[in-house]
């Protein structure tokens, strides 16, 4: 294993941290445009494939039951927003823009428990 290869490793994403992601192009109703998600998969799967899981976040924070709100001093974000639990996504790890926090892990941690 290469140098490099190394390094990517033990720099993936983590499950619960958001990240900047590029859905785009996208096809009918799903989400478009690069914005904010959640990593949702695993770590082993998010350090050993080329994948991950993700689900984008949204600005508009109307209630639904397939929204989870996340205050944006929870996230680290800019305003409060909303995960979207209907628009679930795998995607490659490259679509990963940014990292942005780290900081829902604990909470997301603890509802899985």
């Amino acid at each position: 294993m290469t140098m490099e290869q190394r390094q990517a490793r033990s720099h993936f994403p983590r499950r619960g941290a958001f990240h900047l992601v590029n859905l785009d192009p996208t096809l009918g109703m799903e989400i478009k445009k690069t914005r904010p998600a959640v990593i949702i998969q695993n770590d082993f799967g998010n350090q050993h494939g080329p994948l991950t899981i993700v689900a984008p976040l949204t600005s508009t924070t109307s209630q639904s039951p397939v929204r989870v709100l996340v205050k944006a001093s929870e996230g680290g974000l800019k305003n409060d927003s909303c995960i979207l639990l209907n628009q679930i996504r795998a995607v490659n790890k490259r679509r990963l823009v940014r990292y942005m926090s780290q900081s829902f892990i604990e909470r997301m941690r603890s509802r899985a428990s």
